[in-house]
């Protein structure tokens, strides 16, 4: 589990967009992820896959290929690698590790919901329904 490794939960909480979450959806994030470990050379996906992933870097260091094109290399927790890798489907990139490194894999739908759920907590989509106003809603005097 993501939360019981502490340094592992705060690299996690660093990453874009998990960062801005609330600490009851950052909680989701933990409980529906998974921390994948990645040997050197391994290739975490490859260009024109469809995989219902989104992926992290947390640990280690990886490269990211389209084609021909020079290679991109990425350090966990530095610039773009704070940020979810290549998000466009089909995958337009390559990634393999260039060390031993650890990547958080979570369903891009499940990803979306949580942030869906943050939208709505921060946009003050929160209905009161107290049985003040419910009651006077319901009041015979109050229809006409």
């Amino acid at each position: 589990m993501i939360g019981a490794d502490h340094e592992l939960a705060e690299k996690v909480k660093a990453l874009i967009p998990i960062n801005a979450l609330e600490p009851i959806l950052q909680e989701q994030v933990f409980k529906h992820a998974d921390l994948v470990d990645y040997r050197k050379r391994a290739v975490v996906f490859e260009e024109g896959d469809d995989d219902p992933h989104t992926f992290f870097l947390v640990s280690g260091s990886l490269e990211m290929r389209a084609g021909e094109l020079t290679p991109s290399s990425m350090r966990a927790g530095e610039g773009d690698a704070l940020r979810a890798l290549a998000q466009l489907r089909p995958r337009r990139d390559t990634a393999r590790c260039t060390q031993p490194s650890t990547l958080l894999r979570i369903k891009r739908t499940q990803l979306e919901h949580i942030l869906s759920d943050e939208q709505v907590s921060t946009e003050g989509g929160v209905i009161d329904r107290s049985e003040e106003h419910t009651s006077e809603l319901q009041s015979p005097d109050h229809l006409v």
